[in-house]
């Protein structure tokens, strides 16, 4: 909590003064639009805004394949999904007219957007919130001018994990922050529908389940099928235990091709099986989860399931899990993290590629031998 109070010291960087809440705060707007895993590490935002003002009715506006997660956050009070159609022109400009007419109607005191994209920006204009806070943007500068209240980090800020990042936005203005780590609530119905789905693909209930991810939504952070069929079969070889291959359904083939080489039992596709709140809810069940950096770990991490994750160019300090039973997995070279797109934004990733099973599986064992599996 330190460097919260050593931002707060530094001048402020704002379009129309501090932060004044002289008429009541009834109805919050927070827009964060941004992967899955940005959802997720919101939830700290979420949490704080909700303590600051208990009685307000605040709703969340998220993409739509991320907007399910919110319903298992409890701070939250309503969730607005925000899809991307490809309709006729018309049909497009009466469709939005009545989207934001609709938000508008709503009501609200204070509008909160946590990234610097121009959609979150308008949206929050459009919401006639009158706050409007949001971090300045440096390209695309004109969107600046659609709020009320702008913060901009200092360059010389230490390291911040990014959900850490988003509370800095109300800690510059006194709201107090929460930063403990992110927590989605998995509810009976949930964990209904995983039971009956595990039991339809007939895996046991009497050994315990490791999740493992494979693939990510960007090509340069995924350390190959073929390492991950080669660890599954060593895991397989050595323990007692029930491997659920995950993922979206688009990865389904990728993991059918990827299991060619499994002869094993108990190993299973679970890939686009389910919704991502299920998906939430199967990585509740698990014991463990392996994969790359993805949204995978991040949903393990906010349900309590210990994680063991594969990092190339991005930087663990800014997105991995944090706390005990949480394992980073990394190359040890000089230009690692490089924070770029693959080599020189190749989209291959010689750190990745260079990463062999054995090292993974000396970083892995430890853990699993930690959470008592055989």
């Amino acid at each position: 909590m330190q460097y919260f109070e050593t931002y707060r010291q530094q001048p402020l960087t704002i379009t129309k003064g501090d932060l004044q809440i002289n008429g009541s705060i009834d109805r919050i707007l927070l827009i964060q639009l941004g992967d899955i895993g940005d959802v997720v590490l919101s939830i700290p935002t979420i949490r704080s805004l909700k303590e600051n003002f208990p009685s307000a009715h605040l709703t969340v506006a998220a993409r739509d394949n991320s907007s399910e997660l919110i319903r298992l956050c409890p701070w939250s009070d309503d969730v607005i999904a925000i899809r991307k159609e490809k309709l006729p022109h018309m049909d497009w400009v009466v469709q939005q007219y009545r989207f934001f007419k609709s938000l508008r109607s709503k009501g609200f005191d204070l509008s909160i957007d946590l990234r610097t994209g121009t959609r979150g920006g308008i949206l929050a204009y459009l919401s006639g919130a009158r706050i409007r806070m949001g971090f300045t943007a440096l390209e695309d500068t004109w969107r600046n001018f659609l709020f009320t209240h702008l913060v901009y980090p200092p360059m010389n800020m230490p390291m911040l994990h990014m959900a850490h990042y988003h509370l800095l936005l109300l800690n510059r203005y006194g709201l107090s922050v929460n930063a403990k780590w992110p927590r989605l609530h998995i509810n009976e119905g949930l964990a209904g529908i995983i039971k009956n789905l595990l039991e339809q693909e007939k895996v046991p209930s009497d050994i315990p389940l490791i999740a493992i991810q494979p693939f990510s939504l960007w090509r340069y952070k995924e350390w190959g099928s073929d390492k991950f069929r080669q660890l599954v079969q060593r895991l397989m070889g050595t323990h007692d235990v029930g491997i659920l291959i995950c993922g979206a359904k688009s990865e389904r083939p990728r993991v059918d091709q990827m299991m060619g080489g499994i002869t094993m039992d108990n190993v299973f596709n679970m890939a686009g099986r389910t919704t991502i709140d299920q998906y939430a809810a199967l990585l509740a069940r698990c014991r463990l989860f392996i994969g790359c950096d993805s949204a995978g770990v991040h949903l393990a991490a906010a349900v309590a399931t210990p994680t063991a994750t594969i990092y190339g160019p991005s930087s663990p300090k800014s997105w991995a899990p944090r706390g005990q039973g949480h394992v980073v997995i990394r190359k040890a070279m000089d230009c690692v993290p490089c924070r770029q797109k693959g080599c020189h934004d190749s989209g291959l990733s010689k750190c990745l590629e260079s990463l062999s099973v054995d090292e993974v599986i000396a970083e892995i064992e430890p853990l699993i031998a930690a959470l008592g599996m055989t």
